[in-house]
């Protein structure tokens, strides 16, 4: 093991311990669950604020953890219980096998035995029944490898979701065709070294650019994007019809490394930077309240992802941004 991954798988070891230490208590309730998947135990939690009203049901967000981490490790790293609080919805944080979701591609797809996608068509049918939950306020949103599993919802599971948050990675489901469009927000940093920007790397990643492209096309979002967020180090840019409510919205930080914005900060150096500009939560969340599931078809249903896109037609690199060699599995040398 490089010198590098032996740091990274570290890493991911040291936020699990201190997950344990640290204390996430917020104005509600968080409690475990677990579902049998074909004879395999299957874990979640569940955080519920206090005042939310047990007469009626509420809006909630499917929050995938990254690799090596679990759900009381992400629920540690990016702070969202704060915002259920203030926006009034449910977290729900299922826990993978073995650390690693079996979808998609790169670093921290590890797991290829798992039956995730039956636990997450299971999932939502027990969320949506034992649980306060909304079926038709219902999203997903990831983080790195978690980020395939939401991005796996949103190509296998349209009609279960009203959106989807993909951060920290691009669009590497080796065959998606959606029955359904999904309103998209992808948040990425232009220096992360594990799902790199540009796409490549030993595992042949997807870009930023071709993922844009991708969902533009499967989500028939013919607009030109308008740039409704620009501040110093982050932008985002919409992508959005006049016919219907489904969109895009692109977010990029240009500092960033594979992390999460506004998230805690752990080993810069190994990484990368945290963006303190963009608050990924508070944009989530804003996008999410805007959309509910109005499953909305699909007219260009011949559209199938199956590898790459255009790998190097579509996202050319800028002239004057710097020649990084990603040939070490997406590692800058």
């Amino acid at each position: 093991m490089s010198e590098f991954w032996f740091k990274a798988v570290s890493v991911c070891c040291f936020l699990l311990i201190f997950t344990m230490l640290s204390n996430n208590s917020y104005a509600g309730g968080y409690e475990k669950y677990h579902i049998d998947v074909e004879g395999v135990i299957r874990q979640y939690y569940v955080y519920t604020p206090n005042d939310l009203s047990k007469e009626k049901k509420h809006p909630a967000v499917i929050a995938f953890h990254a690799y090596k981490s679990d759900a009381n490790g992400f629920r540690w790293l990016i702070s969202p219980d704060e915002y259920a609080d203030k926006f009034g919805y449910i977290m729900i944080y299922p826990n993978a096998l073995n650390k690693s979701w079996n979808v998609g591609k790169g670093f921290g797809s590890t797991n290829k035995e798992t039956d995730d996608l039956q636990f997450f068509k299971l999932l939502v049918d027990r969320i949506t029944q034992s649980h306060l939950v909304d079926g038709n306020r219902l999203y997903a949103v990831g983080f790195s490898n978690g980020a395939q599993a939401a991005t796996t919802m949103l190509c296998e599971t349209p009609e279960k979701i009203a959106a989807a948050a993909i951060v920290s990675h691009t669009m590497n489901i080796d065959s998606c065709n959606p029955i359904a469009k999904v309103p998209t927000l992808l948040i990425h940093g232009k220096k992360d070294r594990m799902a790199p920007f540009y796409g490549g790397g030993k595992y042949n990643l997807a870009s930023h650019d071709e993922t844009v492209t991708f969902l533009r096309k499967v989500n028939e979002l013919d607009a030109e994007g308008v740039l409704v967020l620009k501040k110093n180090t982050a932008n985002c840019t919409q992508y959005k019809n006049n016919t219907d409510s489904v969109e895009l919205l692109a977010c990029v930080c240009s500092d960033a490394g594979h992390t999460w914005p506004q998230g805690k900060e752990f080993m810069v150096d190994t990484l990368g930077k945290v963006n303190r500009e963009l608050n990924a939560n508070q944009v989530i969340f804003d996008f999410f309240e805007k959309h509910e599931n109005k499953n909305i078809q699909r007219n260009n249903k011949n559209i199938v992802r199956v590898g790459r896109i255009n790998p190097v037609s579509v996202n050319p690199r800028p002239r004057g941004e710097p020649v990084i060699n990603y040939s070490r599995g997406g590692i800058p040398r």
